[in-house]
């Protein structure tokens, strides 16, 4: 936690979490103090959470039900510490901020990190609280592609004092987070290609040029071996030098929707290559690369020129899929 740089309201939302613990006389303050923190009025949140037509006291009271079911102590600390599950929390929110391009981790990013399954929370506990992450990160990125149109920026609109950047979120506008989709298990384990698995881990654990192409005929499996290497991730059942990366999905369809000028195809991978280069260890799957590389595909020629030198540097990991044709 000592490493991850939180913004000023996130920071009065984690010592508001510390005061309902000694409130409530508990030792550490959980994930249901993290949140009762955040739904408190001087952090920000609550006009965007009014945007989304939410019942803000049903959520502060499943929080406080929850807070009230944290053991109990005598003698409290003069400053009561995170739990394991909030450090949990804190993590997921740093990989969202760098998903929306923010520079600091904002509350908005806590609050998508809290209600995603199994990070903090579980998938039942879950199914009686109001809000999704996909729902919030949804209109916080039409809040931003509007605020940055009109060259505003409202502490209030946004719920947090972020500055809206022109490109920012692309990976969440044109990628899958395949990790995530892991994590909540909605993806199935691969059964009969430990070889190409293995294959795989080794081209990827390669100090310098470390992409992978995957050829074969449709439908012989060469999505599911992707799905199943991410089921590896998560699991940690991966070599050490992969152990942390995170896998992310080129959605194509998205990427070529509504591209209205010449070269905006090209800018839109751009960012998304500035953005995933932010991460430690980041590897991208791009399926049925070949459009990409065709100069009269959808994606037009160009965009795969864009690839060339980052693949060239060794600075972002790509792994293709493509028909022997």
């Amino acid at each position: 936690m000592s490493t991850l740089s939180f913004s000023e309201s996130l920071k009065t939302g984690l010592q508001i979490a510390q005061s309902f613990a000694k409130e409530y006389y508990n030792e550490k303050y959980s994930i249901a103090h993290l949140l009762r923190g955040l739904l408190h009025k001087d952090v920000g949140l609550t006009t965007f959470l009014n945007g989304l037509g939410k019942d803000i006291g049903y959520m502060i009271e499943w929080a406080e039900i929850r807070m009230e079911e944290s053991p109990k102590v005598s003698s409290l600390p003069e400053s009561p510490v995170a739990d394991s599950k909030v450090s949990s929390v804190l993590e997921e929110a740093d990989n969202i901020r760098l998903k929306l391009g923010l520079d600091d981790i904002e509350p908005i990013c806590v609050l998508a990190a809290l209600v995603k399954p199994n990070v903090g929370f579980t998938s039942d506990q879950l199914k009686s609280f109001p809000l999704k992450e996909k729902e919030i990160l949804d209109l916080y990125l039409s809040d931003m592609s509007l605020m940055a149109s009109t060259g505003l920026n409202s502490k209030d609109n946004l719920g947090q004092g972020a500055k809206p950047k022109s490109n920012s979120g692309s990976l969440l506008k044109y990628c899958i987070d395949k990790l995530s989709l892991a994590k909540e298990g909605k993806l199935d384990n691969i059964i009969g290609r430990d070889k190409e698995t293995r294959m795989m881990l080794e081209i990827l654990g390669r100090r310098s040029k470390p992409n992978v192409i995957i050829t074969g005929e449709p439908g012989v499996g060469k999505t599911a071996l992707i799905e199943g290497f991410a089921l590896s991730l998560h699991e940690g059942t991966v070599p050490e030098a992969l152990k942390g990366a995170v896998l992310f999905e080129l959605d194509l369809g998205a990427l070529v929707a509504g591209a209205s000028y010449k070269g905006e195809v090209e800018d839109r991978l751009k960012s998304i290559i500035k953005e995933i280069k932010e991460f430690d260890k980041a590897i991208l799957f791009i399926d049925e690369i070949h459009t990409l590389l065709d100069p009269k595909g959808a994606a037009g020629g160009g965009a795969a020129n864009l690839l060339k030198p980052e693949l060239a540097r060794g600075e972002i990991t790509v792994i293709g899929a493509t028909t022997l044709d």
